[in-house]
């Protein structure tokens, strides 16, 4: 990432899910224009030398923390919000709040009892699916698979050619990811060690790992705020960009002009 900049101007970090691209937060950057400095970075990749984990990941990002003049507001959608979620836990004193649409914090199913392993196990099917795809030679096959489990079965056909390649070319992260969004330690950056004030979203109609992970999250953290975004799935930030970034953008107004009020 770039240099942050060296200003009083209040920063906003956005993390994207994976398939995604920083373009899915372009309206809420457009709604927070006249309040921070947004960023929204790639995703970055996994190293392919290593085991996937988390920490790998989170390397750069924190590295930009650590270089912000104030500590910074992070939102993040499935893969992203976990991986902000890890941000928060390594940098508690660099993260002012974080807004999180249904974070893939899948390490907290294997507290969720028979439910949480029956979720565990419908993940895993759809990893051997995108894997097995892969190994055939089926690229096309293993993006629609995952396609179609996180968006439904109809998400497929409303994406054009570009999109369908471009998923395509990032499974291979995509499984990296999984592997790691499921053996992340619990005890590293656990939720219990957040300072910061916590968002979270869920679809009303979304699946059950995504969103058992978020219910659990949120029993993990009391003081979080937890709103049900009517009609919206897991994909709601991209489905139902409306109303998922004016909810986001308008807490985060308030989160930063109390940050301001704070400070004066």
């Amino acid at each position: 990432m770039n240099h942050p900049p060296m200003r009083s101007k209040p920063q906003v970090l956005a993390l994207h899910c994976t398939g995604g691209t920083p373009r899915q937060w372009d309206p809420l950057a457009a709604g927070l224009a006249d309040f921070a400095a947004f960023h929204a970075p790639p995703l970055p990749r996994f190293p392919e030398t290593s085991r996937p984990t988390l920490t790998a990941q989170a390397a750069p990002l924190l590295d930009w923390l650590d270089r912000t003049p104030a500590p910074v507001h992070v939102v993040g959608h499935s893969h992203g919000g976990a991986l902000a979620l890890h941000l928060a836990g390594r940098r508690p004193d660099r993260v002012a709040s974080l807004s999180l649409y249904e974070p893939a914090a899948f390490h907290l199913l294997r507290d969720c009892g028979k439910p949480g392993e029956r979720a565990l196990w419908e993940l895993l099917d759809v990893a051997l699916a995108v894997r097995r795809a892969l190994a055939e030679g089926r690229r096309d096959h293993g993006a629609r698979r995952f396609v179609t489990y996180w968006g439904g079965d109809a998400a497929w056909d409303t994406l054009d050619e570009g999109t369908r390649l471009r998923i395509g070319a990032v499974l291979e992260q995509g499984l990296a990811g999984f592997e790691a969004l499921r053996s992340e330690n619990a005890g590293a950056g656990a939720p219990s060690v957040l300072r910061c004030p916590v968002d979270l979203l869920i679809g009303s109609r979304s699946y059950n790992p995504a969103r058992l992970a978020t219910e659990r999250l949120a029993t993990l953290i009391p003081a979080a705020r937890t709103r049900e975004v009517r009609g919206a799935a897991h994909m709601g930030p991209l489905t139902h960009a409306d109303v998922v970034h004016d909810i986001l953008a308008t807490s985060l107004r308030e989160r930063i002009a109390g940050q301001a009020t704070r400070a004066a």
